[in-house]
């Protein structure tokens, strides 16, 4: 289960508070990870910022002028079908998948929340989320050593109730220990690909 809800609806209080409920848990149940997204209907982070009228009419901008913050230039090509800000649920079997955080209905806090993975048997449980886009780099850990590292936008986007699709393989008894997002690499190489450290 996940649950979305606005940060201002958790009172700002000191180290040694208990802090409030985020989300309502069965019996049984734990939280595995938590992310910040941004707010539904805002721009995806990193994304430059724009309204209604700055897309697709003539009136958006003076000709000849310059372009204000977050405004497209005119005659600068922008790419319309760039996903935004998506969730990455990687479960302990090896399974996974990629949801729009704008699939995740903003509600309360310490509610029951709504299904983020379709739990099998043969799935498992999640086990991580992270916060992805279209340039994210990520890597799974399994608990025998294991290790994968891939694009993300090479996991099949889904939605919410849905299982994934298979990101590692699996050998009978072993589990996926972490599934982290790398950062980006600044630094090339001297031969123009990323340096790894």
């Amino acid at each position: 289960m996940a649950v979305r809800f606005d940060e201002n609806h958790v009172r700002p209080m000191g180290r040694a508070a208990y802090g409030v409920n985020g989300i309502n848990l069965d019996e049984r149940d734990y939280v595995v990870g938590m992310t910040v997204t941004p707010k539904p209907g805002a721009a995806p982070v990193g994304a430059p910022a724009t309204t209604a009228d700055q897309v697709g009419t003539g009136d958006s901008s003076v000709q000849g002028a310059p372009a204000t913050e977050g405004e497209i230039p005119p005659g600068e090509a922008v790419d319309l079908t760039q996903k935004g800000n998506l969730i990455l649920s990687v479960t302990e079997n090896g399974y996974g998948k990629r949801t729009p955080a704008d699939e995740y209905r903003l509600t309360n806090r310490a509610g029951k929340g709504v299904i983020n993975v379709k739990t099998t048997e043969r799935v498992g449980k999640v086990v991580a989320i992270a916060l992805v886009d279209e340039n994210s780099q990520v890597m799974l850990i399994s608990q025998y050593g294991k290790i994968i590292r891939m694009d993300s936008k090479t996991i099949r986007e889904s939605g919410r109730n849905a299982q994934g699709v298979r990101l590692l393989h699996m050998e009978p008894g072993d589990r996926v220990a972490a599934a982290v997002v790398l950062a980006p690499e600044e630094e090339p190489n001297g031969n123009g690909g990323p340096l790894l450290q």
